[in-house]
């Protein structure tokens, strides 16, 4: 069955493009450098995740997000700033690439939304250092992009509205009638009657083996090292991760595995991020950092910021008895709570060292997962007089927080580049967006793997405290591999 989708719902204004075009090359003079050119156009698609399957080649980047009543899925380069120096900020240089492309861009093309300001895509490494090119192919430090094209899809229901927007850089000595051909040819590409729904047909069968490359312990080993540098007083808390790799008869189909993890976490962010063929997915519970820009206001301007809180975690009953003394134990549990106001704290801290004023934090409360439930506690703060931008600060000084590497930090991270034998490369580090209108949300990049033909490697990690135990922090690391395993199972 074949499902009928990506239809422009009204045809290119040519004197629209064309005067959009104009400005670009006129801006584009007057700066001496390229210019972004954003042209967007009310859309019709049932399913841009199979939108992009269908319309993106494994050659190209790739991006997809969603986020309750929010997609975005998105192909190819438009302008990139991947990050290959070590001695520059990671977080700078997506900051400034960010200000150069989407607070100079020409923002053209009506829509049921109005004009749609452009995008900026991409995320991080969980260290400050490139992640290994054997297992990591393609992705770097950091690495933000505008793409060739962006659809996105807001609401649901009666109420949703799609839009697609294609982009292009514009540079001085550009022509008119080129760009012209060039933008309306994108367009014609990308209008298709039917495409392929992402349904599996087959098991696809996988061995799997535990990740241990010149590890001297095991994982039960560190964990127990932790417990006793916790008991001496120089750790308060530290996330240890796990991985597996996994090898299939089949090659993944990194798209069909996604859809797979959206059905069964329809409550989680779902996400890809892809570099050529190698491709970073999953569905994560964990938002770091989501933030609202005040664009109106000269003084006085804000950024409002949510963070989410998520730490200490148990299994989901049979039934529905099981199921409610299980969450129950978990709320009422000593050393999950002090896990997670050990998250909270560290949070918190953060955020107050850099000016935020913080709303009444909630007593935690229980999110419900298919097969796991977690203590959850949402951040809510406001850092006054301070540009959008600033968010790239934000995300600088949160990351990583304690729910996925330690207290006290430094210590921490230390420990974790000495005993892990996983490079983590993105797992557990902020993958997200931001666009022109001062919005953006990045989430943790947990319950994740990373995929490369018929290859993978995921990733589990738990966190250890005072009165954790060995063989419960595996048993931990076991459910939240399940979601993953039970994707990569899957076959197109």
């Amino acid at each position: 069955m074949q499902l009928k989708q990506g239809k422009v719902l009204t045809e290119l204004n040519s004197e629209s493009l064309q005067d959009s075009i104009r400005r670009a090359i006129a801006k584009a003079e007057d700066l001496g450098s390229a210019v972004l050119l954003s042209y967007s156009q009310d859309w019709q698609c049932h399913d841009p995740l199979a939108f992009l399957a269908d319309k993106s080649s494994p050659t190209q980047h790739q991006f997809y997000w969603k986020q309750a009543n929010l997609v975005l899925a998105a192909a190819g380069v438009a302008a990139i700033v991947p990050d290959r120096d070590p001695n520059f900020d990671r977080f700078e240089i997506a900051k400034q690439f960010t200000r150069s492309f989407l607070l100079d861009a020409i923002v053209a093309g009506e829509t049921k939304l109005g004009k749609l300001s452009p995008y900026a895509l991409g995320g991080f490494a969980f260290h400050d250092l490139h992640p290994s090119p054997k297992l990591w192919y393609g992705f770097p430090r950091s690495m933000m992009f505008v793409p060739e094209w962006i659809l996105q899809q807001h609401g649901q229901h009666q109420n949703l509205c799609c839009t697609l927007t294609v982009n292009h850089c514009v540079l001085p000595q550009d022509d008119l009638a080129t760009i012209t051909q060039l933008i309306n040819r994108k367009f014609a590409d990308l209008s298709v009657d039917r495409i392929n729904p992402l349904n599996p047909i087959s098991p696809n069968s996988i061995e799997i083996s535990e990740t241990s490359a010149g590890r001297k312990h095991s994982w039960e080993e560190m964990v127990a090292q932790a417990i006793d540098l916790i008991h001496q007083g120089k750790l308060e808390k530290i996330v240890l991760s796990r991985a597996l790799d996994i090898v299939a008869q089949q090659d993944f189909n990194p798209f069909v595995v996604l859809a797979a993890l959206q059905q069964s976490y329809p409550e989680c962010v779902s996400f890809m991020v892809s570099c050529g063929d190698a491709v970073f997915l999953g569905a994560t519970p964990e938002l770091l950092l989501q933030f609202q820009g005040d664009l109106f206001q000269e003084a006085n301007r804000r950024l409002s910021i949510r963070s989410n809180a998520l730490a200490g975690s148990t299994g989901r009953g049979i039934s529905l008895s099981e199921d409610r003394l299980m969450g129950d134990r978990l709320l009422n549990s000593k050393k999950d709570r002090l896990e997670h106001q050990i998250v909270v704290r560290s949070i918190c801290d953060r955020l107050s060292n850099l000016g935020a004023s913080i709303s009444e934090l909630p007593p935690p409360r229980l999110l419900k997962l298919f097969n796991v439930q977690h203590l959850h506690t949402p951040i809510i703060a406001t850092l006054p007089n301070t540009h959008w931008l600033s968010a790239f600060d934000v995300l600088q000084q949160l990351h990583p927080t304690a729910a996925v590497g330690g207290e006290p930090s430094e210590l921490a991270l230390e420990l974790l580049q000495k005993w892990e034998s996983c490079d983590r490369g993105w797992y557990a580090a902020p993958i997200g967006w931001v666009n022109g209108n001062g919005t953006g949300a990045f989430a943790v990049g947990i319950r994740s793997g990373y995929l490369k033909g018929n290859k993978a490697r995921i990733y589990a990690g738990a966190g250890i405290v005072t009165d954790s135990q060995v063989e419960a922090e595996l048993k931990e690391t076991n459910i939240k591999f399940a979601a993953l395993l039970k994707a990569l199972s899957t076959e197109n």
